[in-house]
């Protein structure tokens, strides 16, 4: 059954667990034959901060640290507080590898899904969550009627492929950590959007890709134990197209063993092949943007990766080569010479943008590989050497949302200020945004206290809002000049403030004020209707000339709440006695 598939006990990972076909050594999988027996031989786990280390320690102060009271979300090095592990990085780095063998050494049982179960709510309810309400498992059997290990730990592997047919899966995994008993170990090559909500709930442990020397010495290894003729340039090239997979290149590696053990022999003939078996992987801008600036390893295939390196990602590779060429400089050359191709790369990037936007105009996006030589590799080409420093996110789409910002101010600047003057959104943020910002601000820097009425009278013969106030200073504020409204005081601007919202203004539009609104429910007024009233605002409204005010009659006064009214009795029976004293004594 369904249930009896998720909860299959995984076997070692020792060497010696795979047992050869017909007892021919040569029909077992490398990577079968050559996995793990230990922690000790995974790579790139030796450091006593590696993931493998941080799990073992999460994983033997589990139920220690799972009674204790002051469980806080916090987030601690050591990931006391999670009930969950969150591992992830790139394929072939060791992950499940690790997490079974940290389970095996601190004495757990693994119980692993991956993508090939199906992990939809219902089947995580039916099966699993019988397991995570268990702290002792004594009592449960597999499907042989063996008793399972008291520790046991469950292993969500590739968790980032729960797609469509696991609806409800990620939800339910997030509901399963809130109430296990047992660790819960998850695993993922990626970390996108629809992981967010369950990494909150999970302890961190990032992979990192393997260092490929480290890689080269464990093939080499491989290779003299399997009689294989190796030359380390070779094997670099296969770790290159396998983008430092492990598991890939030892399966290449047994694939063209095949057919013969010298492989130096046929590097020439094994050249393409290894183009065939290179694996594609999505990379990030800052790993494409560095291929563009460095020396070409092999000036015939440049042009052809340098454009699948802009095809990574079209629209942000070019604004990242703009923001980051000019960190890198050619090899040789005078200081003249390094000026000059710097200007010479400044041109192509002004070309292509040229390009760029009639090409989007026109919706041709057939030109995208001539854009990619005049974006990024004809303005790299020119300085083309040493790259300095690390990538910089392209500061384009901060601009982009600030001028945004600006150009909606301006707008909304002159729609309020529109009975007055005669100008559009350019004009008002050129030509009047400088001169009613020194009429508001220089009033409260001079007189302090005294202008703040000038300054009120002014905004009102413009029709300006206390927000247009912030406004006008934002707009015409520039990078590099200091700011005048930092020398009023704040007992200027608390007494501005004070003023302005005590004040009635008359506004020939609209005010959008957005603020969360509470039901009150009035009585004594005409059809006892609801009214509605800011929950935040305290201000009186008796000077606002756009309200007009009711008449002190009895359907102007509002009943007080129960409590109001209890309190009042309250009083009026302890005055009572007091009232009837002083009678007597007039008597």
């Amino acid at each position: 059954s369904s249930s009896s598939a998720t909860t299959t006990t995984m076997s070692s990972t020792s060497a010696n667990a795979t047992k050869p076909i017909g007892g021919d050594t040569s029909a077992t999988l490398w990577t079968d034959k050559y996995a793990p027996a230990s922690l000790s031989d995974l790579l790139g786990q030796g450091g006593a901060r590696s993931p493998a280390n941080k799990l073992k320690h999460w994983l033997n102060n589990w139920h220690k640290n799972y009674r204790r009271k002051d469980r806080k979300p916090l987030k601690s090095d050591d990931g006391w507080e999670k009930k969950a592990v969150f591992m992830h990085g790139a394929p072939g780095v060791g992950k499940t590898t690790t997490a079974k063998l940290v389970c095996q050494t601190c004495g757990y049982e693994a119980i692993e899904l991956n993508a090939s179960d199906t992990r939809s709510k219902k089947l995580l309810e039916q099966s699993i969550s019988t397991l995570t309400g268990n702290s002792t498992m004594t009592q449960f059997y597999d499907s042989n009627a063996h008793a399972r290990a008291q520790k046991i730990a469950i292993i969500f592997d590739e968790i980032d492929g729960i797609g469509g047919g696991d609806r409800g899966g990620i939800g339910e995994i997030v509901t399963l950590i809130k109430r296990t008993k047992v660790p819960i170990i998850c695993i993922a090559n990626e970390t996108p959007q629809k992981l967010k909500t369950l990494r909150m709930y999970c302890f961190q442990l990032p992979f990192r890709k393997l260092d490929h020397e480290q890689i080269v010495k464990r093939m080499l290894g491989i290779g003299f134990k399997e009689g294989l003729k190796l030359n380390p340039i070779l094997l670099r090239q296969i770790i290159e197209g396998a983008n430092g997979d492990v598991r890939q290149v030892i399966n290449n590696l047994y694939m063209w063993s095949r057919n013969g053990k010298d492989l130096r022999g046929k590097q020439v003939a094994l050249a393409k092949d290894i183009k065939h078996a290179a694996k594609n992987i999505s990379k990030t801008p800052w790993e494409s943007v560095p291929k563009f600036f460095k020396p070409p390893a092999n000036p015939k295939d440049n042009l052809k990766d340098l454009s699948d390196a802009f095809f990574q990602d079209y629209q942000m590779i070019p604004l990242f080569v703009q923001e980051n060429y000019l960190k890198s400089s050619p090899a040789t050359g005078s200081a003249t010479r390094k000026l000059d191709a710097i200007a010479r790369a400044a041109e192509a990037i002004s070309d292509s943008d040229l390009m760029e936007t009639v090409s989007r105009e026109a919706m041709d996006f057939s030109t995208l590989p001539l854009f990619a030589y005049t974006s990024c590799i004809r303005p790299a080409s020119f300085v083309r050497g040493s790259f300095r420093g690390r990538v910089d996110f392209s500061s384009w789409f901060g601009n982009n949302s600030k001028q945004k910002k600006f150009r909606r101010l301006s707008v909304e600047l002159q729609q309020h200020t529109r009975t007055e003057i005669s100008a559009d959104a350019n004009d008002m943020r050129l030509s009047y945004v400088p001169f009613m910002r020194q009429h508001l601000i220089a009033p409260l820097i001079m007189k302090e206290t005294e202008g703040v009425k000038d300054v009120i009278e002014f905004m009102d013969s413009y029709h300006l809002t206390r927000i247009d106030y912030d406004s006008l200073n934002e707009l015409s504020q520039l990078s590099g000049f200091d700011d005048p409204t930092k020398k009023v005081n704040t007992k200027t601007k608390s007494a501005f403030t004070r003023t302005y919202n005590k004040t009635g203004h008359m506004l020939p539009f609209a005010e959008h004020d957005i603020k969360k609104k509470k039901r009150v429910v009035t009585a004594g007024l005409e059809g006892d209707e609801d009214d509605e009233k800011d929950e935040n605002d305290n201000d009186d409204v008796g000077g606002d000339g756009m309200i007009k005010q009711k008449g002190s009659g009895k359907g102007s006064k509002r009943k007080g709440t129960a409590k109001n009214s209890r309190g009042a009795a309250t009083k009026k029976a302890k005055r009572a006695p007091k009232k009837r004293t002083a009678k007597k004594k007039q008597k």
